[in-house]
């Protein structure tokens, strides 16, 4: 799927609802690739933003890092732990 303002979606849905595993990219070329759930980032996946090139991968939940997992920074710091609502 593959939105005007330039978001674009390749994966599982259900219904209506991004649901399940897939990729989505954001119009700057950040992407995450994972779980999903109702049209969020939910369970496991990997998010690299294109600003800085940060990447985090892990848990989420809701759209928020939140669990277990681990950030890696483009200025080369790794924090790898426990997130909450990020």
């Amino acid at each position: 799927m593959a939105w005007k303002d330039g978001h674009k979606y390749e994966g599982e849905w259900q219904g209506d609802r991004i649901h399940g595993t897939g990729e989505f990219i954001w119009p700057d070329s950040s992407h995450y690739k994972g779980e999903m759930r109702e049209g969020k980032r939910h369970g496991n996946g990997q998010m690299t933003w294109s600003k800085d090139k940060s990447k985090y991968t892990g848990a989420w939940e809701n759209d928020q890092r939140h669990g277990q997992g681990t950030m890696v920074y483009k200025i080369g710091i790794t924090y790898k732990g426990c997130f909450d609502r990020n």
